[in-house]
């Protein structure tokens, strides 16, 4: 009769280990669906730094060419200045300048906004 209590034992224990791998094999599937759920947030979530991130180079591209059309045009005006015969003319052309510069600073000032808004979407 001891041999038989030895099966009996055993027996449960092999129970109690097909019990709990049974459970576990339960639970997969709502692990499963949380990893699903998971992995789809990180996925929209890199596609909207992605779509972010474009759309923040080209702004950064745009205003570059702004920049390099405001010094085009910056070099036209000093290059027409020797052609000033009047002294309100001369001012005029000063001022018509520095407003060019002036729109150059504000253009790279908001470039430099840009690359850190790129830089903090990237980190």
């Amino acid at each position: 009769m001891n041999e038989q209590l030895k099966l009996l034992i055993k027996l449960q224990e092999i129970d109690s280990s097909i019990l709990s791998i049974a459970g576990k094999i339960e639970a997969l599937p709502e692990k499963l669906k949380k990893a699903r759920t998971a992995l789809k947030d990180a996925k929209t979530s890199l596609e909207n730094i992605k779509a972010g991130q474009e759309q923040l180079t080209g702004k950064k591209k745009t205003k570059e060419h702004e920049i390099d059309d405001i010094e085009a045009k910056i070099k036209k005006l000093q290059e027409r200045t020797k052609d000033i015969k009047t002294n309100k003319e001369y001012e005029a052309h000063l001022k018509e300048i520095e407003a060019a510069e002036k729109n150059k600073y504000q253009i790279e000032d908001e470039i430099l906004g840009t690359m850190e808004s790129l830089d903090a979407a990237l980190q």
